[in-house]
């Protein structure tokens, strides 16, 4: 009697252990999978007539910036003018993973405070409204 009961008390650790090593397992791979889905961040811009140029240069610059970072995997932009001639701009960016974004993040940020570009700056000075988003892909289930 004695014997079953320690088979029973170690076949009872050996399943607890196996369920705490499958949930954490299963804890692992839904981290892995959050941290290596795609991210994607999309930005409408809001442009007056008489800042068009400068926002355009602007622009290019930064996209040019984001391209050279790696994880991306793509990058666009779409604009519309209005009747009065303001720029409506909307980009949208797919990287990687959370990595890729965090480290392009810090890389950019770094580049702009080398070249003394202040964002919040800039787009008070023209008048530029900015909306900012980060998105993942909505699951299909």
């Amino acid at each position: 009697m004695l014997k079953t009961i320690k088979t029973g008390i170690l076949a009872g650790i050996f399943l607890l252990l196996n369920a705490t090593v499958h949930a954490q397992q299963v804890q692992d791979q839904s981290s892995k999978t959050k941290t290596n889905m795609e991210q994607i961040l999309i930005d409408k811009a809001t442009c007056p007539a008489n800042a068009k140029e400068e926002f355009m240069k602007r622009m290019t610059t930064s996209r040019d910036l984001v391209r050279k970072q790696p994880g991306l995997v793509k990058e666009e932009a779409y604009e519309s003018t209005d009747k009065d001639g303001n720029l409506t701009v909307i980009t949208t960016v797919i990287w990687e993973n959370e990595d890729a974004l965090h480290k392009a993040r810090q890389a950019i940020m770094s580049e702009y405070k080398r070249e003394g570009f202040n964002i919040m700056e800039f787009c008070e000075r023209l008048g530029i409204k900015i909306e900012r988003g980060e998105y993942k892909l909505m699951s299909h289930e």
